[in-house]
């Protein structure tokens, strides 16, 4: 009687077997899992998050296929939700850029909240922002420290850490 071993389990003759299946379940646990932080962190508005963790899970949940045909019903749905995310978070970041230049209430409140935390108006800080973009060399000419102003952390005669 010829009994094979199946080819998910590990054995003498299908070693290679079991290490592309080994492989296969590391890549779908972690696009699966970068999904899921992928999507509390869009239920949680951090802008930035999202951006990074969706992308990484599409491609974890790509790379799970390997050389198969299709891909596994768990991967296509963390790769349909993580482009939903990524589409659903870059339209957030639309709505909240296009809300702060068109909202005059919400403007008025970031010219408060500006105004307290760095010193200057929202309107202020936007052209100097604008200002740095377009030219950078001046800007950082004008972060130079003026002749008359000196910094008390840091004292002529060196090191202030001693």
């Amino acid at each position: 009687m010829d009994t094979k071993i199946p080819n998910d389990m590990p054995g003498e003759e299908n070693s290679g077997t079991f290490q592309k299946n080994f492989m296969h379940y590391r890549a779908t646990r972690l696009g699966t899992t970068f999904f899921f932080v992928a999507l509390v962190s869009f239920l949680f508005q951090t802008i930035i998050f999202p951006f990074l963790f969706a992308p990484l899970s599409i491609f974890f949940a790509y790379l799970a296929k390997g050389k198969r045909k299709k891909n596994d019903w768990y991967n296509n749905f963390t790769i349909f939700f993580s482009t939903l995310i990524l589409i659903l978070n870059l339209v957030f970041c639309g709505y909240c850029v296009y809300s702060v230049s068109h909202d005059t209430m919400l403007h008025k409140k970031y010219d408060e909240v500006s105004y307290q935390v760095y010193g200057v108006s929202f309107d202020e800080y936007m052209k100097q922002i604008q200002n740095a973009v377009q030219n950078p060399t001046e800007y950082q000419n004008s972060l130079q420290t003026p002749a008359g102003i000196t910094n008390p952390l840091i004292t002529p005669g060196g090191d202030t850490n001693e």
